[in-house]
């Protein structure tokens, strides 16, 4: 086994941050059982969507605005559990080409009333 590594500073921007929400409740209730930040639903954006978990790997990612998080983790195919907390990153092109990075942190919630 050879391992390698690589590293590249990333400019995560906070003043508009896709209003992202920072909670859902995959738990089947109806209401807000997935997350997508509302500024990518309405497909305007070209968009790469990644979601990790506490420890870096690849827990959800997209490029469709048709395609939100349902809560289900990419490796293991398991529900993510109420309290976990998971680091989001968004490279975003926008009509006229610029692009951006933005970022947040999404946690579980148990219910839809947070």
């Amino acid at each position: 086994g050879c391992t390698g590594t690589a590293q590249k500073n990333v400019n995560v921007s906070d003043d508009f941050n896709l209003l992202a929400p920072n909670a859902f409740s995959p738990n089947g209730d109806g209401k807000n059982d997935t997350w997508l930040p509302v500024s990518l639903v309405s497909g305007e954006y070209v968009f790469s969507l990644t979601i990790l978990d506490k420890n870096g790997g690849i827990a959800f990612k997209t490029s469709s605005h048709n395609n939100p998080w349902d809560g289900h983790h990419a490796k293991t195919n398991n529900m993510v559990k109420t309290g976990d907390a998971f680091k989001w990153i968004a490279l975003v092109k926008d009509k006229n080409g610029a692009e951006s990075t933005y970022g947040g942190v999404i946690s579980i919630a148990e219910s839809s009333g947070f």
